[in-house]
């Protein structure tokens, strides 16, 4: 069972700030799983290593979570 973190609603109100840009891990659709990466290991208190690979590579999401 798929579950999703983050509704049509929900991303109509944070689209104006996922705009994403042209290249590899810049599009819109990359910005959704970011943010829903962070908050799954937010909602859930887990280690990064612990995140799902549907929410991309932990390890990935780590450094950019760390940038920003």
């Amino acid at each position: 069972m798929t579950r999703i973190l983050m509704n049509d609603h929900k991303r109509a109100a944070i689209k104006a700030h996922c705009m994403g840009r042209k290249g590899p891990g810049q599009t819109e659709e990359d910005v959704r799983r970011f943010i829903e990466a962070v908050a799954w290991v937010g909602w859930n208190s887990a280690p990064w290593l612990e995140l799902p690979s549907r929410l991309g590579k932990w390890n990935t999401v780590f450094k950019r979570f760390r940038r920003w």
